[in-house]
């Protein structure tokens, strides 16, 4: 168990002898020296804490039929939630330094029975990331949560009345703070060094803020943006700010005449595609490539019917058909002409094959270019599935090799995306001929 009151005494016992050691003797010839006054308990005498009692993480005392936490095991972590009665006793104060040094708590609640937060209660609480301060408190004291610098919000409570100096020094994350309107004093340097502070929340009117004592040194505070939420009832109006698309969510802002908003997130929406077109026809065959496209986001959509050959689709950089054809299941070269100039996405579907794409550029109005489908399975691209291809599956498995691009969509036969024994399994049930993959 940390014991600060004995720390403290013991420093200050030292500043003083290291002070009158450091002093030649001749310097205190006929002078008086007057008696140090110690504390009111004996150094060894821990009389003082007699009465200590523990209780979880928790070390306090009980006066006045009232509790007050004075220290906490160095060991806590995570969310804690300070009681509000201690062996049936309320807990009405936390002592200075009862906190302190506590680096691994993540957030602390505050209960309304407590009323008062002693100086340098949480100091150095590294790893605070969320304090809310209960109704009851009515002073938050000096240094208190100085130094927690991973602290980003803090909720104070409707009774507190004044923060005391450096309350807020050095809470260099911090993003937002809540307010009451109660509040009458901000001494000098409460919020210094909190220069990510940019949304105070303060249930008054500008009015109340106006007449706040804001000491020096609390630039960040008063340089933030302050929201007014005592002045009046705001009244939202909402106002799209950013539209959704087929891939976006967008954002509702609901705005008060007060400057006051808050936001919403719009949903993704789905594609809202049309009907099915038909895009282009073979000019010996009744096989046709349909397309359709989304009216919200303008992505298309294409498919085969009764395809035997090959689909070749051409598309711009925006994802938009532009051209296609559909050829004999033997071709391995594609052309276009009379298109712009530019880049464009050349993707190639038949059945029983992976669909590959290839980025081409388009010189005088012409495209031009080789490509080849695998089967579905045919890993080394020989045109047929063999007890190669589920060896390199296997390879690739096993972590003794690895496959990518092209050779990987055609290795993932069950199409989750990655490659595993399932996609192993088919492979060799289809060489063996006890399933087949098409």
């Amino acid at each position: 168990m940390k014991n600060k009151t004995l720390m403290k005494t013991l420093s200050a016992i030292l500043a003083v002898v290291m002070v009158l050691c450091s002093a030649p003797l001749s310097g205190f010839v006929g002078m008086k020296i007057p008696e140090l006054k110690l504390p009111e308990w004996n150094l060894f005498d821990f009389s003082l804490k007699s009465e200590a009692i523990t209780s979880g993480i928790y070390y306090y005392t009980i006066s006045n039929e009232q509790a007050t936490i004075y220290d906490c095991n160095a060991a806590a972590s995570g969310s804690v939630v300070i009681p509000s009665t201690l062996d049936g006793y309320p807990v009405t104060t936390i002592d200075e330094y009862a906190f302190a040094f506590v680096t691994e708590i993540k957030s602390v609640t505050i209960p309304d029975s407590v009323t008062s937060i002693g100086e340098n209660a949480f100091y150095k609480c590294t790893g605070l990331l969320e304090v809310t301060i209960g109704d009851g408190v009515t002073s938050i004291g000096k240094s208190a949560f100085e130094y927690c610098t991973f602290l980003k919000t803090v909720n104070i409570g409707d009774s507190v009345t004044s923060i005391d100096m450096y309350a807020f020094k050095d809470c260099v994350q911090m993003k937002n703070i809540t307010l009451p309107n109660a509040i009458t004093s901000i001494v000098s340097g409460a919020f210094y060094y909190c220069q990510r502070l940019k949304d105070v929340y303060y249930f008054g009117s500008k009015e109340d803020w106006d007449n706040i004592n804001i000491g020096s040194s609390n630039e960040s505070l008063t340089n933030a943006t302050i929201h007014y939420l005592g002045a009046h009832v705001c009244e939202f109006k909402p106002e799209v700010t950013k539209e959704p698309t087929c891939t976006e969510s967008g954002v509702m802002t609901y705005k008060c005449s007060c400057d006051n908003f808050y936001a919403e997130e719009i949903p993704v929406v789905e594609h809202n595609f049309g009907e099915w077109k038909i895009s282009f026809s073979a000019s010996n065959s009744n096989d046709i490539v349909m397309i359709r496209s989304c009216s919200v986001c303008g992505e298309a959509d294409a498919k085969r019917e009764a395809n035997t050959g090959i689909i070749i689709v051409l598309k711009d950089s925006q994802g938009n058909i532009v051209d296609g054809s559909l050829t004999d299941a033997n071709a391995t070269q594609c052309l276009f002409t009379d298109i712009e100039d530019g880049e464009y996405e050349v993707e190639i579907l038949q059945a029983n094959h992976v669909t590959r794409t290839y980025q081409m550029t388009a010189t005088d109005g012409q495209i031009s270019g080789d490509f080849k489908l695998h089967y579905i399975g045919d890993i080394n691209g020989d045109n047929k599935v063999t007890v190669l291809d589920y060896t390199q599956l296997l390879r690739h498995v096993k972590k003794t090799s690895s496959l990518d691009g092209y050779a990987f969509d055609c290795a993932d036969v069950n199409g989750d995306g990655k490659l595993s024994l399932l996609d192993y399994t088919k492979l060799l049930r289809h060489v063996k001929k006890t399933e087949v993959l098409w």
